[in-house]
């Protein structure tokens, strides 16, 4: 067979046709696979058409062998990591590629991240991917690919060491398992497969980098009659008007058109910065490139929530994730992928009153926020600091249901500045019927007590779907028409 022609220099995104299989299921080693037994493109059981990049889950509902999970109680019909064990939750992803190098050219393979650790097979040759949600992998596959041009790629993903389990009495963060891993903690650790690209240098070139940039100048400091965080972009005072941001899909499903549409519906509502919340992602690079094109300015959190402090029921590990060294080693990269994005704001280290956080990173020469970066203030925590009390404390708040017209009252929050506080009302009618059938639309009820107290009766979907109850002694939802917000669901359903 003749030799390949050799490819452009460049990068080719492998995101297509990949297939996956529970590895419980597949008898083939990873050389097997990549050698004497590949895959055909056909999905033959156990294989399945894969979603890369995407969760093992988002792979499932692909193909239709697990139900929509935002919908209903449907969540309820997936087996849970914690009653099925890793093993379960551990997936081979395998595809084919063209690419033949010549002469004085190089290739790397390229993961933008995994979850949490894997084993990558390329023509029958094996490297280990180490463990850390957020850190990139590269691996130098120039000598390995044949010379035909046509490669076969395996991957097994392993899922967390530590995903955990919900304890019957429920609770944000379950049994707190899973803030002993450098992942993300607002799930219990099903594995996934961020972008994987093949990068071709050479011919001349010795290496090429590009990116979009722009000019700005970010100062943020302590006002001294309020405590608060005060920002200025290019000497301009801005008053901030943002909010919490975790994932706008848990599933991954997230491509560029997505992360545009959803950075521009937050600049239409007039946003100006978002809060990449610790327990979630540092967001792909499209994420930030959007909020430099809309003027959204990120405040970006590292990886420690309320899962490593020390609290709780049963009480969490006190001093972060196990291995220190692979929560820097990914702060390290996350600060490099991220640095040249102008709406990057500053860095704060934990979620809320986390007191542990001196043992990651500080303000002297070994944080990775300053010899990496330098240009950006960095924060202990989201209540240090001129956010919430400055203390580290429970402060912020309140959550629960609020009175649109408590915002603008002086009384409503004694300190300059709240990284987190409860929202007006229940969503709109239409998320409402795009994730519960019928029967969760019903209102829950209100029962008033002979102390007085206001006692909220949800409905058993009602009742799964949320964390902080829908109102404080009669706030807000008691003010609302039931009937009225039925019936506009109703009419909708008729239409």
């Amino acid at each position: 067979m003749a030799a390949a022609e050799a490819p452009a220099v460049g990068k080719q995104v492998l995101d297509t046709g990949w297939l996956a299989a529970r590895s419980t299921e597949v008898a083939l080693t990873g050389v097997e696979l990549t050698t004497t037994h590949p895959r055909s493109s056909s999905a033959a059981a156990p294989w399945m058409h894969a979603a890369v990049p995407g969760t093992v889950l988002g792979t499932l509902l692909k193909n239709k062998l697990i139900p929509d999970p935002f919908y209903g109680l449907n969540n309820e019909a997936i087996i849970d990591i914690a009653d099925s064990g890793r093993e379960y939750y551990t997936f081979w992803f395998f595809t084919t590629f063209q690419c033949a190098p010549a002469g004085n050219q190089h290739v790397s393979l390229n993961f933008r991240a995994i979850n949490y650790s894997a084993e990558v097979y390329i023509n029958g040759h094996k490297e280990v991917l180490l463990k850390g949600m957020f850190r990139r992998h590269t691996l130098d596959i120039t000598e390995v690919l044949h010379p035909d041009g046509s490669n076969l790629l395996a991957v097994l993903v392993h899922p967390p060491d530590h995903p955990g389990t919900i304890p019957p009495q429920g609770g944000q963060g379950g049994d707190h398992e899973i803030g002993k891993d450098v992942a993300t903690q607002y799930v219990e650790g099903w594995d996934w497969m961020c972008p994987i690209s093949v990068d071709v240098k050479g011919l001349g070139e010795s290496d090429a980098w590009s990116h979009y940039f722009g000019f700005r100048k970010i100062e943020c400091t302590i006002d001294d009659s309020t405590g608060g965080r005060i920002f200025k972009v290019n000497g301009e005072p801005i008053f901030i008007r943002g909010g919490n941001w975790i994932l706008s899909d848990g599933l991954l499903r997230l491509t560029k058109k997505r992360y545009m549409t959803d950075i521009k519906f937050h600049a239409d509502m007039n946003f100006n910065m978002l809060r990449c919340w610790g327990g979630g992602l540092a967001e792909r690079p499209d994420f930030y490139h959007f909020c430099d094109e809309y003027g959204l300015m990120v405040w970006q959190e590292f990886w420690i929530t309320g899962d490593v402090d020390g609290r709780g029921v049963p009480v969490s590990n006190p001093d972060g994730p196990l291995d220190h060294a692979l929560f820097l080693l990914c702060a390290r990269d996350t600060v490099k992928l991220l640095r040249n994005y102008a709406s990057l704001a500053l860095w704060v280290g934990v979620v809320r009153e986390q007191k542990i956080q001196g043992k990651y990173l500080s303000q002297d020469s070994t944080d990775p926020s300053k010899y990496l970066d330098g240009t950006r203030v960095y924060v202990q925590g989201s209540m240090w600091d001129g956010f919430a009390d400055g203390k580290g404390d429970f402060s912020d708040g309140p959550y629960e249901i609020q009175y649109p017209e408590s915002f603008f009252k002086d009384s409503f929050y004694k300190y300059g500045f709240n990284p987190e506080v409860g929202n007006v009302g229940v969503p709109v009618a239409a998320t409402i019927r795009a994730t519960m059938p019928p029967e969760g639309w019903s209102i829950p009820i209100f029962r008033k007590g002979i102390d007085g107290y206001i006692k909220e009766v949800p409905n058993p979907i009602w009742i799964t779907t949320n964390t902080f109850p829908t109102q404080n002694q009669g706030r807000s939802m008691t003010k609302l028409n039931n009937t009225a917000i039925q019936k506009i669901l109703m009419i909708s359903v008729e239409k």
